[in-house]
């Protein structure tokens, strides 16, 4: 079924972006909920069994992108998010009641303040960051391997580490996810 891979918002549909994952039907969606109101857009673009880069992106303007390994999958108008501190933020967990965890394993997540262009994804998506480049607002490598932290690898005096919960497991330098979450600090 549905999980989400990232949630940043406010509680159940209450200022929230996601990127939400459908293993059942191989579905990707970027959600935004404002006021209430839900929006996404999607593709049934999963393969099962195969390590995969997905990046979303939204403007100024509300126009959001899906990217699979570099290539543009999906497009359309979303309701342009709310500038809120959000302080339920989320990696493999929703906030939404009976919604299932995030099954899966993920590599590492990174926050922009603006939306990456094409040619920025690309040159992006194969290598590690260093931590201090322009519009990074938060960067888990996850692979710290043991503990109970996911630590935010920006090179930065204020970082927004996250809270292992649940059953995460550390697997080669990689988080095993199954029944658990990362409670993450606040990030516009």
């Amino acid at each position: 079924g549905a999980s989400r891979l990232v949630e940043f918002g406010n509680g159940p549909d209450s200022d929230t972006i996601a990127l939400n994952c459908d293993i059942v039907n191989r579905d990707i969606e970027r959600e935004v909920c404002v006021g209430g109101a839900r929006k996404a857009i999607g593709a049934r673009v999963l393969v099962p069994g195969k390590w995969t880069h997905f990046a979303a992106t939204i403007d100024a303007a509300g126009f959001a992108r899906i990217f699979r390994d570099g290539v543009q999958i999906q497009s359309g108008a979303l309701a342009l998010p709310t500038r809120v501190a959000r302080k339920s933020c989320y990696l493999g967990k929703s906030t939404r009641a009976g919604a299932a965890a995030f099954v899966g394993k993920i590599s590492d997540v990174r926050l922009w303040t603006a939306p990456r262009t094409v040619a920025e994804i690309n040159a992006g998506m194969t290598r590690r960051l260093v931590g201090d480049e322009a519009g990074l607002a938060a960067y888990w490598r996850l692979d710290d391997e043991d503990g109970a932290v996911a630590r935010d690898a920006r090179l930065a005096a204020v970082r927004c580490d996250g809270a292992l919960k649940g059953s995460a497991t550390w697997r080669r330098g990689k988080p095993e996810l199954s029944d658990w979450c990362v409670g993450l600090a606040s990030a516009a």
